[in-house]
């Protein structure tokens, strides 16, 4: 009887004129006790990220980046041939933004060297790839009040180590090298400016070493 029940009320919802459901309200739908209880059950657990977990990631992103430049090596003529490659390295890069939720794990990142990789990408032959590294960067940098004040330290080791590694002047290179007439490449002038800000507003003298150390002002 109950699946028969069930039949005819899918029935009378499947003959139901679309126009009725101008009147469908979703704050009629009340849901009990128990029914609360199942959603949050049935949610699915979203992992904390960690030392351990970032390690993982930044292995994936290794691999994606070694292979891609391994292929454009072997295949300079061939676009076709490394492609792929390019799609994978470039969806490594986007999933690595999550480490900008965790500052605490910057030191783990920076023994992982995985920074000097990051870098690396500012200079990919393929814009693309250069602009959403630089997407990374900009949000591993961007410290808001809260978090600054509870994490400015590894905020400042991250940027130290950047700043080591010629930050500044790969940061002045993309300036100058990407087309504001482009939308993907107007947006990587963006993340250059606001990177440039999120450094400067963690190390206000870095405003006059970007000055000494570069031709931006060129």
């Amino acid at each position: 009887m109950a699946s028969l029940k069930r039949t005819r009320e899918d029935a009378d919802l499947d003959a139901m004129d679309l126009d009725d459901m101008e009147d469908f309200d979703l704050d009629d739908i009340i849901l009990d006790d128990d029914a609360i209880a199942k959603i949050v059950d049935d949610a699915p657990e979203i992992e904390a990220l960690n030392a351990v977990a970032m390690k993982r990631m930044l292995v994936v992103f290794e691999r994606a980046y070694t292979k891609n430049q391994q292929l454009r090596v072997k295949y300079p003529g061939s676009p076709e041939k490394f492609v792929e490659s390019e799609v994978e390295l470039d969806e490594e890069i986007k999933k690595l933004q999550i480490i900008a939720t965790a500052p605490e794990l910057y030191g783990d990142l920076l023994k992982l060297k995985a920074h000097e990789s990051i870098l690396s990408l500012l200079t990919h032959e393929n814009t693309d790839i250069a602009v959403d590294a630089l997407d990374l960067l900009r949000e591993l940098t961007d410290a808001d009040e809260d978090t600054k004040t509870a994490s400015e330290e590894h905020y400042v080791l991250l940027v130290d180590a950047l700043v080591e590694f010629q930050v500044l002047e790969l940061l002045t290179q993309n300036l100058k090298r990407f087309n504001e007439k482009n939308a993907d490449e107007k947006k990587g002038i963006l993340n250059v400016l606001s990177m440039i800000e999120n450094m400067v507003e963690l190390k206000d003298d870095l405003a006059d070493l970007l000055v000494s150390k570069t031709d931006i002002l060129n």
